[in-house]
């Protein structure tokens, strides 16, 4: 928070700054061509007078009538604001300047009107408030709409990422699920390929657990996983079915969205062996070609099935991931 008010001040203070030269060279710019600062000490009088003007404006006026969308109360304001200030540096003028130009400047004396009440003069003071004003206002208006545009993509990353964290939360349990059945099956039948299982099942929840928590992850360490996956339907089917995964192609560095391809693999491994008579079978190919990935999953199938009115959360979840993660780029 220090740094940014200190970030704010040396803004601020940059743009009075440059507003301050501004308005001494504008007031001394004399029509033979020179500078001529005769008279610059009555623009820096009001100096702090426009600024606190333009603050009033920026925590008073916009915060209670602006914003809050009050126009009407809003522009009453302003004018009330800007038609004080022109009556407050009009009476600075009468009361000190015109007897310092009395004394110091005859001249000048004798061409400035000696009554406060000059509605023209006061005009001109008006008028000479217009311009920082409104550009002050249009830095704010224009910052405080960066600024809540800045905090939308904010809020909307975290959307995105609340969504798919929900959606990755969904796969660990659909997928052990289907793992400690393969698991369960292996440990009735007191099959010493058990402990070959629980060792890659290990090695997907740890993936899982520590490794899946960003956006993107390497798509060689997906593939490792896929591979684990693959070894333990093999290690549950043994004989019953025949499984055929390849992928080839440039994956140094290349990163992907985790978790988003096993589904695919697990559809395949489940329906294939549905009401499947003879040997099954599952081939999976993946080829990356620059930054585009081409999966093509296959499975064996004795008959059409009857597509149950309870499906899976598999497919659905990996429609809603890939529209987040990659909206109309797959």
């Amino acid at each position: 928070m220090t740094e940014k008010k200190t970030r704010r001040t040396i803004l601020h203070a940059g743009f009075w700054i440059l507003y301050f030269i501004y308005e001494t060279i504008n007031a001394s710019w004399a029509a033979n061509d020179r500078f001529d600062f005769y008279q610059i000490h009555k623009v820096w009088a009001n100096f702090p007078l426009t600024m606190a003007v333009v603050y009033i404006n920026f925590y008073v006026l916009m915060p209670r009538y602006l914003y809050p969308k009050k126009y009407m109360a809003y522009a009453l304001s302003m004018i009330g604001l800007i038609v004080s200030w022109a009556l407050v540096t009009r009476y600075i003028g009468y009361r000190f300047w015109l007897p310092w130009d009395k004394t110091h400047m005859p001249a000048q004396y004798l061409a400035e009107p000696k009554n406060f009440f000059v509605p023209i003069r006061i005009a001109r003071n008006a008028f000479r408030l217009y311009p920082v004003l409104a550009l002050t206002m249009l830095i704010k208006v224009l910052r405080n709409s960066y600024s809540k545009e800045k905090q939308l993509r904010v809020a909307q990353d975290e959307k995105h990422k609340a969504e798919l964290s929900n959606l990755r939360s969904q796969i660990h349990p659909h997928f052990f699920f289907n793992t400690l059945s393969s698991l369960y099956t292996l440990t009735v039948k007191k099959s010493d390929k058990a402990p070959d299982v629980v060792m890659r099942m290990s090695g997907l929840m740890h993936y899982m657990l520590y490794e899946t928590t960003s956006d993107l992850g390497l798509l060689e360490d997906e593939i490792t996983q896929l591979k684990n996956f693959v070894a333990i339907e093999e290690l549950r089917f043994g004989d019953r079915i025949d499984s055929s995964f390849q992928y080839s192609g440039d994956l140094n560095g290349k990163k992907i969205s985790p978790l988003i391809l096993l589904p695919f693999v697990e559809n395949a491994f489940k329906h294939s062996l549905i009401n499947e008579a003879n040997k099954a079978w599952v081939t999976i190919d993946i080829k990356v070609s620059g930054n585009d990935l081409f999966l093509t999953v296959e499975n064996s199938m004795s008959a059409p099935m009857e597509l149950s009115p309870r499906q899976g959360i598999g497919l659905a979840n990996v429609k809603a991931r890939l529209s987040l993660s990659y909206p109309g780029r797959h």
